[in-house]
């Protein structure tokens, strides 16, 4: 397994969360408003933006405790990778791996990488034969402050991720489960900076491999600098197909004295804000933009 692919979209992803919040705040909850609808809704975009970043990592995660295993190849720097098989016997229930990066530069083309800080993995529930039935592949990685530099900025993650990539049947259906109890992420890039955690966070993608029809909920608190704290939750699943955004479902954001913001997908395009600032019951207001435009909010 080559982690070269695998860690960097892990650590962007997260930081994608938010991205679009910056400024200063502190944990008090979010008071919602037109003005700041469309960022709130953004961190809720960001927080399941986070299970795709997950995706990669719990498919690669196995990879680490193969005999060939590759780490990333450092241009300078190093990392160290130390794999404890407590079964001596292929991966099982138990095993676990370290990763300690030390300035480990590497050039992607467009920036050159750099890594230091600490990642553990340890394989919490291997089951079942990917090959040929259903089958469980659940890991929990702890990041110990790895630092992510590209481009002048970054990145910082801290805290525990359990991700689990299953199917109930042959293949054909894949479910990947990511639980955040308490994860956390800063980011700088010149004069701003940004910080954001994740509490009681908790995200299902369902996959059909044959149709590319994906379903996705989370629900989790959400902190996000300049913005303040909220919970977030799906009350209607997304759905879509392969890699477009999601064509249909709902999450509602709840803020300070019950305000809401509730982001609508009225296709794979277009996406719908309504904000209830009040907490009457009536949403005063009515914000029509796309998913791209949430994602570079």
């Amino acid at each position: 397994m080559n982690l070269s692919r695998l860690i960097p979209r892990a650590v962007m992803g997260a930081a994608l969360l938010f991205a679009g919040c910056g400024g200063g705040g502190g944990p008090s909850e979010m008071t919602f408003s037109a003005q700041n609808a469309e960022a709130a809704a953004a961190a809720g975009v960001g927080a399941a933006t986070m299970a795709e970043g997950m995706a990669d990592m719990v498919d690669g995660m196995s990879g680490l405790f193969e005999p060939t295993a590759q780490v990333m190849p450092c241009d300078s720097g190093n990392v160290m990778l130390n794999v404890y098989d407590l079964g001596a016997m292929g991966l099982s229930t138990g095993d676990y791996a370290s990763l300690d990066f030390n300035a480990c530069r590497m050039d992607l083309g467009e920036g050159v990488l750099t890594f230091n800080g600490g990642l553990y993995l340890r394989a919490e529930d291997i089951s079942g034969d990917p090959l040929s039935g259903p089958f469980t592949r659940e890991f929990y990685g702890s990041f110990n402050a790895l630092t992510a530099t590209i481009l002048g900025a970054v990145v910082v993650v801290d805290g525990g991720i359990t991700a689990s990539l299953s199917s109930p049947d042959d293949g054909t259906t894949l479910v990947l489960e990511v639980t955040c109890p308490d994860f956390s992420t800063f980011a700088q890039a010149g004069d701003a900076a940004f910080s954001g955690s994740l509490s009681n966070y908790h995200a299902v993608r369902t996959v059909n491999q044959s149709t590319l029809a994906y379903s996705v909920e989370f629900e989790g608190t959400i902190f996000a600098s300049g913005l303040g704290t909220a919970h977030f939750e799906t009350t209607v699943p997304f759905t879509g197909t392969g890699e477009d955004h999601p064509s249909a479902g709902t999450f509602v954001a709840t803020g300070a004295l019950g305000a809401t913001v509730t982001l609508i997908a009225l296709d794979n395009v277009n996406v719908q804000i309504l904000v209830d600032a009040d907490a009457d019951g009536i949403n005063e207001t009515t914000i029509n933009t796309t998913w791209v435009a949430l994602e570079n909010a």
